[in-house]
Formats: structure tokens, C-alpha cells, sequence
């Protein structure tokens, strides 16, 4: 028998038992509901679907640059109203009326949300007013959005828009049907975020962070553009720029820099946050923001992008997650898992498993550990699993 044959069925044989042990594994992951192979096929759209999903959201995509365009987000901040527990289903009050509501002071300003609904209907009104007596003298705009979790497992905007709150009272408002199927926030909860904006001031274009003098000046080439920025303020708020320019390199000399893998939008963007105006990140700018806070260091601004993406709806569970641990974001990571619930969970993971191989061995533990605690299905076996990974 040749050696090559030998070696070849030892070797096929442990491929197949690892294999059979890894279908096993997500079979009970599954609670053996679902042939995990076939999840792919079952999410397989059509060349119609598909094309219409990409129009929706590169439609999305236009309406939101538009939207930062226009304005800087100068701060955000979520507002949420707990409902209340539902009585049983057999008596009269089986759908009875409430009206809940939560308050705040953001930026010196008092805004309200509240969720109201009359006895015995599906529909209930979202409104967010602000509260605020002089507002004529100086109005506030902002960027309202309102939204919920949807089956435990990511954010589903319910609506978004711009609103000048110029006058006492002014608000914004949403009808929803929260008993239609799979309409009611899967943890109870309704929030809105406020975004406020401050219009941008396209006539006059700033250098945000310009040199003092020319010893101060330095040129900083991003593809096509360029940039002249100060050199000290750099090396100030950056320990990446600060080395590059305190020793004898060839850019120290030559007072000129290219800079690779980014672009002119993305630098510029960068620039603006690290600047004294401090402009912060938004849907559009966060992740170019946050590749460039950390390859720069500047752990700051790092710190923001990671507190926007805690509140970024717009981008989905998945990316965030991706994020989290690509740039080692502890608060968003840990946000994320604790947001993942019941069935929800499940179901993310057999949603993403494609992304989820791209996370490492320990967080790919974290998530399994979160289904055996929140799984009622299995749960002997699956905890079994989770152990038997958590020992390795």
C-alpha cells in the first residue's frame, strides 16, 4: 500500500469527525429546530429582492450624507419610556390605555417623551416636545429618531426627520400600530434619540487646525489633496504624529507627509474632531473616524466614536459588533451582548454566521454563553457545550 494512502485516510477520517462534531455543536446551538446548512438557502433572495434592498439602502445612504452635509451633530442623546406590563388576556382591561413619559435636560434644555394610547386600541402616539419657554430668540434643530428593538436582536427605525423646534411645545410625533405582528418593542421599550445639529457654513471654509508660522507648518497628502496643517498641534493630541515629527525622518525634513489607505473625505473629517471645535462623529463619518482615531491613537476621540456607535441605529447589531472588537471597544461590545435576548439571539447568530467567523475564539464563546443563559430549549446540552469551550 502506498505511503501517500496511509498517511491520507488518517487524515480524512479526523476531517470528517471534526466535521460531524461541528454540526453536532450547532445543531444543539439550534435546539435542533433547523438544519443549520439550510440557513443559507433560506436567506437567499431573490436578484428582484436583492436589487430592490440595495436601491432602499443606498437611498438611505443619500438621504443621511445629505442630512451631514448640511449640519455637524454638535450632540445626541436617547430618551426611553418602559410600557407597562399588559394584564391577562381574559379580562375587560386586556388592552387597556397608558400614557408613560420620560424627561431630560440636554444642553440646558428640557425635552419630554411620552407614549400614549387610548383603552382598547393597537395604535399608540410617540411624541417628543421640547419644553423650553424662549426658543424664538434661539431656535434648536435636530435630528429625531425614533426607534425599538425588534425581536431582541437589532434596532428597527420607526421614523427619522429634521425638525427646527423654534417655538414652546414644539414637537414631533409618530402613530404606530404597536399590535400589528412583531410591531411591539421585543424589551418594552420605545426610545428616541436627539441628535442636535448645527448648520454647516459652506461660504467660509476653515482650515480646522491651521499653523501658527511656517516653522509650524507642515503638508499633509491624502491621495489627490492635500492639507496644511500645524505640525505642534498634531504632535499635541497624536503620539503617532508626535513621533513622526521629533525625530530626524525624511518628513520631519522635507515638512511634507503622505498619508495611505484613507482618502480626503475621511481625513477631513478626522481633522474636524481632533480641532478645538471638536466636531463629532455621525452615522455618515464614524467608521473612517474611528479607523483613523485609532491608527492616529488619539484615544479621545476613540472614546466618542465609540459612545456614538452605542446609539447608532442607522448601522446594523452585526457591523457594530465587528467594530467592537476590531478596535477593542469593551462599552460597545458589552452594550451589544447584553441587547441580544432570548430567541433573538439565536436567530443573530444563525443570521450572521458568515460575519460571526470573523470574530475571535473568546467573543464567539461570550455569544454562545448568551444563548445556553438565555435559551430554555437544550439548555442542559447547550451548557454542556459552552463549558466543554470554556475549559479548552
Amino acid at each position: 500500500m502506498p505511503l501517500s494512502s496511509i498517511i491520507f485516510h488518517p487524515i480524512q477520517l479526523f476531517l470528517g469527525i471534526v466535521n460531524f462534531l461541528l454540526q453536532l455543536f450547532l445543531f444543539v446551538v439550534t435546539g435542533g429546530r433547523r438544519n443549520i446548512l439550510a440557513v443559507p438557502q433560506r436567506q437567499r433572495l431573490t436578484a428582484e429582492e436583492r436589487s430592490a434592498a440595495e436601491m432602499e439602502e443606498h437611498q438611505q445612504q443619500k438621504k443621511t450624507a445629505e442630512i451631514y452635509g448640511k449640519y455637524f451633530v454638535i450632540g445626541e442623546h436617547r430618551l426611553s419610556v418602559n410600557l407597562p406590563q399588559q394584564h391577562n388576556a381574559n379580562t375587560y382591561y386586556s388592552n387597556p390605555p397608558y400614557s408613560v413619559h420620560a424627561r431630560d435636560w440636554i444642553d440646558g434644555k428640557k425635552w419630554e417623551f411620552s407614549v400614549t394610547k387610548p383603552i382598547n386600541s393597537q395604535q399608540c402616539l410617540l411624541k417628543l416636545a421640547m419644553l423650553e419657554t424662549d426658543l424664538a430668540s434661539n431656535p434648536v434643530t435636530a435630528e429625531i429618531v425614533f426607534w425599538q428593538w425588534f425581536r431582541g436582536k437589532q434596532a428597527h427605525i420607526l421614523q427619522k426627520s429634521v425638525k427646527v423646534f423654534c417655538q414652546s411645545g414644539a414637537q414631533v410625533q409618530l402613530q404606530h400600530n404597536a399590535g400589528a405582528a412583531n410591531a411591539a418593542p421585543s424589551d418594552g421599550f420605545f426610545n428616541v434619540l436627539i441628535r442636535l445639529l448645527e448648520k454647516r457654513e459652506h461660504q467660509i471654509i476653515e482650515n480646522p487646525c491651521p499653523p501658527c508660522d511656517s516653522e509650524d507648518e507642515v503638508v499633509l497628502k491624502v491621495g489627490p489633496e492635500q492639507f496644511t496643517v500645524s505640525k505642534h498641534f498634531l504632535m499635541s493630541v497624536s503620539p503617532v504624529f508626535h513621533k513622526m515629527f521629533s525625530v530626524d525622518m525624511l518628513e520631519k525634513a522635507q515638512g511634507e507627509v503622505s498619508l495611505e489607505e484613507t482618502n480626503g473625505e475621511e481625513f477631513s473629517a478626522f481633522l474636524d474632531a481632533i480641532s478645538p471645535k471638536m466636531a463629532s462623529p455621525n452615522p455618515a463619518n464614524v467608521m473612517g473616524m474611528l479607523k483613523l482615531a485609532d491608527r492616529f491613537q488619539v484615544d479621545a476621540l476613540r472614546n466618542r466614536c465609540e459612545a456614538h456607535l452605542i446609539n447608532c441605529v442607522e448601522i446594523s447589531l452585526i457591523e457594530r459588533l465587528l467594530c467592537a472588537e476590531m478596535y477593542r471597544l469593551e462599552k460597545l461590545k458589552n452594550f451589544i451582548l447584553k441587547s441580544l435576548n432570548g430567541v433573538g439571539m439565536r436567530e443573530f447568530y444563525e443570521e450572521n454566521q458568515a460575519a460571526l467567523n470573523l470574530l475571535s475564539k473568546d467573543l464567539l464563546i461570550q455569544l454562545t454563553v448568551r444563548i445556553c443563559s438565555s435559551s430554555k430549549i437544550d439548555r442542559s446540552a447547550l451548557c454542556h457545550n459552552c463549558t466543554k469551550n470554556l475549559n479548552e
